[in-house]
């Protein structure tokens, strides 16, 4: 049974035929056309509030709408959001999978979306970036696929902690999210930062 409704925030499920839903849905064609075996997906910004969790619920409803079996993961264990966009409680999540309380089918929840299951964040814990970048996270993710087809993850802001550079480097592509007030050095940072863990920048989104 699907856990309450999403809110207005998710635009391309409740205004699928809006100019901001089609924009979603090319994204997700320039996605697949650039590589096929794109699996996990990270969505980081450089600072707070530049529409980084806006993008990736939407980019996440929109791949679960074509027929692919989703999980939507809000890794931002310092100020998570995705719960609230969903309307789903967040007292099992992430955190209490990688601390072996709980395991992924008791913590996912299938949402009113086709296709479309959410993890959120979880209990809050003293150490985001050392569970993040754990063995444990990426033995998480590794058996995520086999049971979804694609893993979508939000992250804190890249430049004000270092979460996102341990997940994009076990993750097969990072989407970036730049605002238009964004400043250009703090683009560039963002980028520098990914590159020197090897991730693979797979594109940018500018949200006005």
């Amino acid at each position: 049974m699907a856990d309450k409704k999403v809110n207005l925030k998710v635009v391309t499920k409740d205004d699928p035929n809006s100019m901001a839903s089609e924009a979603y849905r090319k994204i997700r064609s320039n996605i697949k056309f650039a590589n096929e075996k794109l699996r996990k997906i990270i969505v980081t910004s450089s600072l707070p509030n530049e529409g980084r969790t806006g993008t990736v619920s939407n980019l996440a409803v929109v791949f679960a709408k074509e027929g692919n079996k989703i999980l939507l993961i809000d890794s931002d264990l310092r100020n998570p959001k995705i719960a609230d966009i969903f309307g789903i409680e967040n007292k099992l999540g992430l955190t209490s999978v990688l601390a072996k309380k709980k395991n992924i089918s008791e913590c996912t929840r299938k949402t009113e979306v086709d296709n479309l299951w959410v993890l959120t964040s979880g209990p809050s814990v003293d150490n985001p970036s050392e569970l993040l970048g754990s063995s444990e996270m990426k033995d998480f993710l590794d058996k995520c696929l086999d049971e979804f087809d694609m893993v979508f993850l939000d992250s804190p802001p890249l430049n004000k902690y270092t979460d996102a550079q341990v997940l994009a480097a076990v993750s097969d592509g990072v989407i970036m999210v730049v605002a238009a007030k964004s400043r250009a050095g703090e683009v560039l940072e963002t980028k520098s930062l990914l590159q020197s863990v090897n991730a693979n920048i797979i594109g940018a989104i500018l949200r006005t």
